[in-house]
């Protein structure tokens, strides 16, 4: 229908696009304001530590389901940290990547750390920390994982802050099936199984290797991967929303167990890896 030069169909049709991209970058502005809260709790974390030590924050922020790990183990974090004695030394990290379900109820973060005898002292050793975070019916946040790992130089001032959004729910219920859909196809195409479901989001954290953000840098990494490792899935958690999952095991590798930790997104194409922390 034209009414003198102008087509309303097509006028109508540029008013509802210009619509739509508004409220895709609302929603997205929303959700990164609610990863907020995620960051802030991070941040709580680690003032904490840095304040009165390493386990009074960890008794604190850890889920009484939270889970920690040690070269293959995953332990109970609250009984792992109870019986740990208190350790000396000044541990610092902030956030540097967060995302957040739709749900407001499971978010992630990652970012480096450093630690130090005193805050006087030169950095003792140094990596990249990875928490996956729940908020209880009390509205409390508190970590449901924890993994991180070591490389050199510190990165604790060198890294800018990004949020990810644009999540969307999922038919399916659980996020088991695609884990063992991507561990099958790894096992047959190794690191070229992460091609395909890499988040455009995503990072790569590689024990000894500098963190690889956006599919481009971790593409270029990916050969550092062994094709033989053998992940063995012993924890996984979803949203409300069925929009962002987290799976969590072990690594075999060479007679060696170590432990993975990986945070899985759904958007229109399907299920994309978010986050991945590997050791082996």
């Amino acid at each position: 229908i034209s009414i003198g030069h102008i087509n309303v169909n097509s006028n109508f049709t540029g008013v509802m696009k210009k619509l739509l991209i508004i409220l895709v970058f609302a929603a997205h502005a929303a959700t990164a304001q609610q990863a907020k809260e995620v960051v802030k709790a991070e941040m709580d974390f680690a003032r904490l530590a840095l304040d009165s030590g390493m386990k009074k924050a960890f008794l604190a922020f850890l889920d009484s389901n939270g889970v920690v790990f040690s070269r293959g183990a995953i332990h109970n974090g609250l009984r792992q940290w109870n019986a740990a004695p208190d350790i000396p030394g000044k541990l610092l990290w902030h956030p540097v990547f967060a995302g957040i379900a739709a749900s407001g109820d499971i978010g992630f973060t990652t970012g480096p750390f450093e630690f130090r005898a005193t805050l006087q002292d030169s950095v003792n050793g140094s990596g990249q920390y990875s928490t996956v975070w729940h908020k209880t019916k009390q509205g409390e946040w508190k970590a449901l994982a924890d993994l991180g790992i070591d490389y050199t130089p510190s990165l604790l001032h060198h890294q800018p802050m990004q949020y990810t959004a644009g999540f969307t729910p999922a038919a399916d219920t659980g996020i088991m099936q695609t884990e063992l859909a991507f561990i099958q196809q790894f096992a047959s195409d190794s690191v070229q199984a992460f091609l395909p479901i890499l988040h455009p989001d995503a990072w790569l954290n590689i024990n000894g290797q500098l963190p690889a953000r956006g599919k481009d840098a971790i593409a270029s990494v990916l050969t550092k991967i062994p094709g033989r490792l053998v992940f063995i899935p012993a924890g996984s958690g979803m949203a409300a929303s069925r929009d962002l999952a987290y799976v969590y095991g072990v690594v075999q590798y060479n007679g060696r167990k170590e432990n993975y930790l990986r945070a899985w997104a759904h958007t229109a194409s399907g299920w994309k890896l978010l986050l991945q922390v590997l050791r082996w």
